[in-house]
């Protein structure tokens, strides 16, 4: 069954468990959820919910096409309007709230999905990891540079620069999964989650919080008739 809510990261700190073992946890924000509609796989092809997400904010903070849809539901307004997984067969309605200790518990492995922490324009070495240069033995001033782009000299070679190659640019501010994460503890009542290990995005990020399941794995027909 796919789950799905949004939280916002506060930050990371470290606990203690039950066995005196110290923990490295990020902690997670629930904010409002607000479903705004349900859309279901009869009339648009695939289950979701239609949700507001965040604290109430004026009217004047949100442009015209977001908020026609805040007054057509009659439901308080929000910063951001987003989708989320569901699946069809939990009743929701417009104005309900989406919480998180009814999609999860203590225990449960997730997944997170958010944007990296943006770092601007990086050189190669930062960026791909790639070697420096010798600093001594007449070595110059090369100490940070890429090196040879391998394109060739001449004759049959190409005479450019391939599309994809490795240098220096923007980096990070990519949308990125983390697997396998598990939730450490619950506060409904201060509304903090815990989770173990690190998550992309920096502070007040909102990052997308789901539920952990494979793929269904497909045999090819060629293999089921050889076992046969």
């Amino acid at each position: 069954m796919s789950r799905e809510i949004v939280c916002q990261k506060i930050g990371m700190s470290s606990i203690f468990s039950e066995a005196g073992e110290l923990i490295s946890v990020t902690l997670l924000k629930l904010i409002p959820v607000q479903v705004l509609s349900c859309k279901t796989e009869e009339k648009n092809g695939y289950n979701a919910l239609v949700v507001g997400v965040g604290e109430e904010c004026h009217e004047k903070k949100l442009t015209k096409p977001v908020k026609g849809q805040f007054l057509k539901k009659g439901v308080a307004m929000r910063r951001k309007i987003m989708e989320l997984a569901w699946d069809g067969k939990t009743e929701y309605s417009t104005g309900n709230f989406v919480k998180f200790s009814e999609l999860f518990q203590i225990g449960e492995k997730i997944k997170i999905q958010g944007i990296s922490r943006g770092m601007g324009f990086t050189g190669a070495i930062k960026r791909w990891n790639f070697a420096t240069g010798p600093k001594t033995h007449g070595a110059g001033y090369p100490h940070r540079f890429q090196g040879s782009l391998e394109t060739g000299r001449g004759g049959r070679s190409p005479q450019k620069v391939w599309k994809g190659k490795k240098m220096s640019g923007r980096s990070g501010g990519e949308n990125c999964t983390i697997l396998n994460l598990k939730i450490i503890h619950i506060d409904s009542e201060k509304e903090i989650v815990a989770v173990k290990g690190a998550i992309p995005g920096r502070k007040k990020r909102l990052v997308r919080v789901k539920s952990l399941h494979k793929a269904k794995t497909i045999v090819p027909c060629q293999l089921l008739k050889k076992a046969n």
